[in-house]
């Protein structure tokens, strides 16, 4: 649809209709039309330019702030940060409706103190790791991780085993999972899981590609077999620049 189009659709009677847009680009959408779509309780998301998409998203009143330069209005349910070295602010998201959270280049100290007993509660969390060799403890301190349906984690190098572990021993709620890393012991990372919980499981393995049988695969979900519905294994050499896809790709790729 042109931008032109989408004019024409917030001003015709046709947007009564309309219960989801998600744009693939918002180099041209105006903040207008973005205000009226929103106003129709239509649920708006982007997939890409997270900085302009909660550019876009602010309404001109009650502004909180996720960090000092990114306003952010309390309406929105899914978020997109790329972290750039400004605190991000718990008590902020805190206050948030957030049903969906991602953010990038996470880096151990991204979030600024959180009162342990008022965790954050998110339902899909997407989290991608700058450092090299980051600890996952973060996720520990900031979020109720009872609470979380969909984890994403993605990794730059190969991450701490017992970490994951132990994580994973705490995800109750947990059906929807997806690993980006180095070859690492998936079996024992998906041991501590709850018996036939999960419903989604995504892989990229970062580095050579190794060969996995339908055997392997199946002795990391032995525990899974009677609730896992969709799975997709697949490998990226570390010296390769290309887009790596996510849960979320995989999700729209899957239904079509």
């Amino acid at each position: 649809m042109s931008e032109e189009q989408f004019k024409r659709l917030v001003g015709s009677p046709d947007l009564s209709f309309v219960r989801k847009i998600v744009f693939y680009s918002d180099d041209h959408v105006s903040l207008r039309d973005l205000q009226v779509a929103m106003s129709r309780n239509i649920s708006v998301t982007f997939e890409h330019s997270p900085t302009k998409r909660i550019d876009g998203l602010v309404q001109k009143k009650e502004l909180l702030w996720i960090t000092p330069d990114i306003p952010i209005d309390q309406t929105i349910t899914q978020l997109s940060i790329d972290y750039n070295g400004q605190k991000i602010s718990s008590q902020t998201l805190a206050q948030l409706n957030l049903q969906s959270l991602k953010i990038n280049n996470v880096v151990g100290d991204s979030f600024d103190e959180i009162d342990p007993h008022n965790k954050l509660e998110i339902g899909k969390l997407s989290l991608e790791f700058a450092d090299k060799q980051p600890s996952i403890d973060m996720i520990h301190s900031k979020f109720d991780v009872e609470k979380i349906v969909s984890l994403e984690l993605k990794f730059k190098t190969r991450p701490h085993e017992n970490e994951l572990i132990k994580l994973m021993g705490k995800l109750k709620s947990l059906t929807n999972l997806a690993l980006m890393c180095q070859n690492i012991r998936f079996d024992r990372i998906l041991e501590p899981l709850e018996k036939n919980a999960l419903q989604t499981f995504y892989v990229n393995v970062m580095g050579r590609f190794d060969s996995f049988s339908s055997t392997i695969i199946s002795e990391i979900l032995k525990n899974q077999k009677q609730s896992i519905q969709k799975i997709s294994w697949s490998n990226k050499r570390l010296n390769i620049r290309s887009k790596t896809y996510g849960l979320d790709d995989f999700e729209r790729l899957y239904e079509s």
